[in-house]
């Protein structure tokens, strides 16, 4: 940010290059209190730069202060507060940032349990990541660019994936394919006028096979269930 204040009407350039030479990179006259000048929000290249504090009117003199600050956080307004994943499976997220010639890398990875790399391409940051357990995962990415480190962070929710649950550890084990100890697979005909998708064996979680006799045909059929194994 760079501030031109005085009781003149003032004007503040901001010129690539060591004195008023340079080319100019922005300019302003009354965006401050007043009429005073104010530059904001500027993305400057690494380089050399000049600031010159001018009037508005020709030939006007009196006394003015000039104010620099310089703000050196990378920007990634794209970079995502929350991702979800799956355990056990690695994930990838990209976004851009600025400026593009800055470092990027993972800082750090709270807790344990999920591991995460970095790699930059021309202003285009892309985390990749397997979580090996299931947990909320902070992962704080460091931007450095002219001397100057800033960070931002991601939280990664990873779960287990479908047809598995969580152990008292945060891992992942498959759910059990086999049947309880006493069950068997019972082969159940097709009732007698109902669609073919009723008939079969039928095995879900801890229900039983039920076995069912068709009474009569058509529309006026009736379903009896003849016994339960299991």
């Amino acid at each position: 940010m760079c501030t031109a204040e005085a009781t003149l009407d003032t004007d503040a350039v901001v010129l690539y290059g060591h004195g008023s030479g340079g080319i100019e990179r922005a300019s302003d006259d009354d965006s401050g209190n007043g009429s005073n000048a104010r530059l904001a929000d500027l993305l400057l290249a690494p380089g050399r730069y000049t600031v010159e504090a001018t009037t508005a009117a020709n030939e006007a003199t009196g006394a003015y202060r000039v104010r620099v600050q310089g703000d050196f956080a990378a920007r990634a307004p794209e970079q995502p507060g929350r991702v979800l994943a799956d355990v056990g499976q690695r994930f990838s997220q990209t976004w851009a940032h600025l400026p593009a010639a800055a470092s990027v890398s993972v800082q750090s990875v709270t807790p344990v349990g999920l591991d995460a790399t970095i790699t930059t391409d021309e202003g285009q940051a892309t985390l990749i990541a397997t979580a090996t357990h299931a947990d909320d995962y902070t992962v704080t990415v460091a931007y450095t660019a002219s001397g100057h480190t800033s960070t931002i962070t991601t939280t990664v929710d990873a779960d287990c994936p479908p047809r598995h649950v969580e152990t008292d550890t945060r891992t992942c084990t498959p759910l059990t394919t086999t049947l309880p100890t006493g069950c068997t697979v019972t082969a159940v005909p097709r009732p007698v006028g109902l669609s073919p998708r009723l008939g079969g064996s039928h095995v879900n979680g801890d229900r039983r096979a039920v076995r069912w006799a068709g009474v009569g045909a058509g529309p006026d059929a009736k379903i009896v269930p003849q016994g339960v194994q299991g």
